[in-house]
């Protein structure tokens, strides 16, 4: 009798992290959204943001911007209002929930070295699945990836991520920053002005 082949620990892990993140993705309204692949439950399309319409209860979003100097958090946080009918503040610190308890509207972006390839950053959050609007989210930013890539293709990362963290999903489209590859596009095109006027 020949003894079972043993699984490699390695790709068993990743088997079941797998696993973990659409388990917890399906059952908890809860969604990561990265460079690497669309965010889960959502489709690319070439011409338009597709997915479940994700996004906060009101307009005014906050911006608590922890990264490092080499992220452009700032001027993405003006770019993505700019034009559109959201409206993202930065703040030094996200402020306090109020006495109604309602979830309060912040992102909070911070970054640190998540390894060499090509995960430029990560966004998690989570919604509230009866209404689809988001109750948190946050951004991490890749220090690793940042050391070599231009100015341009950071802020284009950085409005990227922001992107996801108001609520909208990976597109085709290449004029687009929530196209999943860093391309050096600086402002959102009209498709994420339109995606961002059906969510606010």
């Amino acid at each position: 009798m020949s003894a079972a082949r043993p699984v490699p620990v390695l790709a068993l892990r990743v088997v079941l992290v797998l696993v973990a993140l659409v388990l917890t993705a399906t059952v908890s309204g809860r969604g990561t959204a990265a460079e690497a692949a669309p965010t889960a439950g959502t489709t690319a399309s070439s011409t338009q943001n597709v997915g479940p319409a994700l996004g906060w209860a009101q307009d005014v979003v906050y911006v608590q911007d922890d990264a490092s100097s080499r992220w452009p958090v700032a001027a993405a946080t003006k770019a993505l209002s700019k034009g559109s009918s959201l409206r993202l503040v930065l703040v030094a610190r996200c402020p306090a929930p109020g006495a109604d308890g309602a979830p309060v509207q912040c992102i909070r972006v911070s970054s640190k070295d998540l390894g060499g390839g090509t995960l430029a950053g990560t966004t998690d959050w989570t919604f509230v699945k009866s209404t689809n609007k988001l109750s948190t989210a946050t951004v991490q930013l890749n220090d690793r990836w940042a050391k070599h890539a231009s100015y341009a293709d950071r802020l284009n990362i950085a409005e990227h991520e922001l992107g996801h963290g108001v609520g909208l999903p990976h597109v085709k489209r290449t004029s687009s920053i929530m196209n999943a590859v860093a391309h050096g596009r600086t402002k959102p095109d009209a498709g994420d002005l339109r995606a961002l006027k059906a969510r606010y």
